[in-house]
């Protein structure tokens, strides 16, 4: 496998005037994330775009926790997921002292096949490249990313420890039961892309299979919006520590 890259930093003032749903200090802006943008050959010669955020406190020789952040849909650019961790996952759950991955999606779904491989190979190197603490990895994600967060929950669940899933519905029809992994779902009730009520009935359908799930509404954000949804998953940290302690 090859990865290659440069550092590069990143200001997230302009995600958060969007939408006036929230503002930045000077502070807060001189402190954005330093951020490496790498591109890795996983072993079916598949090139994987790909960011990494360490945390402040990062050292080579300490063991850190681990988040797979996986972005909204979209036309996706080069080095697209950076956005969406700018934006919204590095701001929400920089205090939970994790590193921070984000991969392009590779065949406009993170449930292919392809997708799917390409996520796994990376998460492979990035566990050999970094000390992470294998009874910590959290996988998140918004809209498109948020119905992968929770197929990999349900097929990785020997991977993954935590899980959030963000805006997101998957098809109930072809959706496995998660059983294994403790999920913390967000979702907003004015969400006019996956209605709450369907969200709802899909979750009753996990916990009858055996689901640990906590779910969080919110009100008045539209699906769109995704740059509003950083106080919820912001809340989410000590549901996290506690599950990890468990």
């Amino acid at each position: 496998m090859v990865a290659s890259g440069n550092p590069k930093v990143s200001l997230l003032a302009a995600f958060f005037l969007l939408g006036g749903c929230a503002t930045m200090t000077n502070n807060e802006r001189l402190q954005a994330p330093t951020i490496y943008e790498r591109t890795l050959t996983v072993p079916s010669g598949l090139k994987v775009r790909y960011a990494i955020f360490p945390p402040k406190s990062f050292s080579p020789e300490k063991s850190f926790h681990l988040i797979l952040a996986l972005h909204y849909g979209g036309k996706v650019t080069n080095f697209y997921g950076t956005e969406f961790v700018t934006m919204l996952i590095e701001p929400a759950l920089k205090d939970v002292e994790a590193i921070i991955v984000d991969p392009d999606c590779q065949e406009r779904r993170w449930e292919n096949p392809v997708s799917e491989r390409a996520v796994m190979n990376l998460l492979n190197h990035i566990s050999q490249e970094y000390k992470v603490d294998s009874r910590r990895i959290l996988v998140t994600g918004y809209s498109i990313g948020g119905i992968g967060t929770w197929h990999l929950a349900a097929q990785h669940s020997d991977f993954f420890t935590a899980a959030i899933p963000i805006s997101a519905l998957p098809d109930p029809k072809t959706m496995a039961p998660v059983k294994n992994v403790p999920l913390y779902v967000i979702h907003s009730r004015e969400d006019e892309v996956f209605p709450f009520k369907e969200l709802k009935s899909f979750i009753d359908g996990q916990k009858s299979g055996g689901a640990s799930i906590k779910i969080v509404v919110v009100d008045g954000i539209t699906h769109y919006e995704a740059y509003c949804f950083i106080e919820p998953p912001k809340a989410a940290i000590l549901w996290i520590k506690k599950v990890w302690r468990e």
